[in-house]
């Protein structure tokens, strides 16, 4: 898969955290079952994007873990106000670093945080290529990070996200 963000509804009833998702294309359930009918599922409720190095998943209608962020090897399911709040903080720390990139010197580093009650994020690095990771604070505590070549296009991913679904 290439950096561009692959957006897909995924049938009721299949797992986030579980199942091939390196095979977006296909479904997790045979075709012609109810999980699988499109008709069922008009709207499309559980919805994930996925890069190389990275996933980001959002369905509306889990009761305690709607959102997902995944990097390499990992992946968490994250609260609704956590994955707002992480969004977010994303977003505002991407608007910084695109800010400062006016008033520093070529060959300078940024080490930027940002936090909530729920969690931290961080970004390290140049305003056009840098490390981005995050921290939960409370309940499961977990805690993830991008290299920077993933970041562009999961900055994309959050931004449709965001777009999709403005009150998470």
């Amino acid at each position: 898969m290439g950096d561009a963000p692959i957006f897909q509804p995924f049938p009721r009833g299949s797992d986030y955290l579980a199942g091939d998702l390196g095979a977006i294309d296909r479904p997790h359930s045979p075709p012609g079952s109810a999980a699988h009918d499109p008709q069922d599922h008009p709207q499309g409720d559980r919805h994930i994007q996925e890069g190389t190095g990275w996933r980001l998943g959002w369905d509306p209608a889990a009761p305690q873990f709607p959102g997902l962020v995944a990097g390499e090897g990992w992946a968490v399911e994250l609260t609704g106000a956590e994955l707002e709040d992480f969004v977010r903080l994303v977003q505002q720390m991407a608007a910084t670093m695109v800010s400062m990139e006016a008033v520093l010197m070529e060959e300078e580093r940024l080490n930027l945080e940002a936090q909530s009650d729920r969690l931290w994020v961080g970004a390290e690095g140049f305003p056009d290529r840098y490390d981005l990771a995050f921290i939960l604070h409370q309940g499961r505590r977990a805690e993830g990070s991008w290299p920077a070549p993933v970041v562009p296009a999961l900055l994309r991913a959050i931004d449709l996200l965001s777009r999709l679904y403005p009150s998470q």
